[in-house]
């Protein structure tokens, strides 16, 4: 089945904010739309976000703007140690590519009203984007 994720949209009930993702089903098969569906299996890829920083990336804290360090605050410090192991850790979080992954996400169906289903998660990924979506 072929969805389009058309953003999120608030909502305020017994003074807690709600927050639900709007899906768009647009396949020209209704066939699916005589049925009541309890859950989904949503495919997306995430919104890329190109080469970051480990202060984005990870989030680490920055260093003191004073004390004489006037341009790398913003830098990640020590990779390793010094001569005993001699080399960097795999799997050190430092800088690159951000964002632009494949995400599976379950979810159930909150609220539907005719082509539109309303459900409790936030989806990765841009709107008005295409999403691969299994029936449960």
């Amino acid at each position: 089945m072929i969805f389009i994720n058309k953003g999120i949209k608030l909502f305020f009930y017994k003074k807690k904010l709600i927050l639900l993702n709007i899906i768009k089903y647009i396949n020209l098969n209704k066939f699916y739309l005589n049925f009541y569906i309890y859950s989904l299996l949503i495919k997306n890829i995430s919104k890329g976000k190109g080469f970051q920083g480990v202060i984005k990336r990870w989030g680490f804290s920055t260093k003191d703007k004073s004390h004489g360090c006037s341009l790398s605050y913003r830098t990640m410090g020590s990779t390793g140690q010094c001569q005993d192991p001699g080399r960097v850790f795999k799997g050190k979080k430092m800088p690159g590519r951000m964002g632009g992954k494949h995400f599976s996400i379950y979810s159930k169906i909150f609220l539907r009203q005719n082509n539109y289903f309303y459900i409790r998660k936030i989806l990765p990924g841009i709107k008005n984007d295409f999403l691969k979506v299994k029936v449960l």
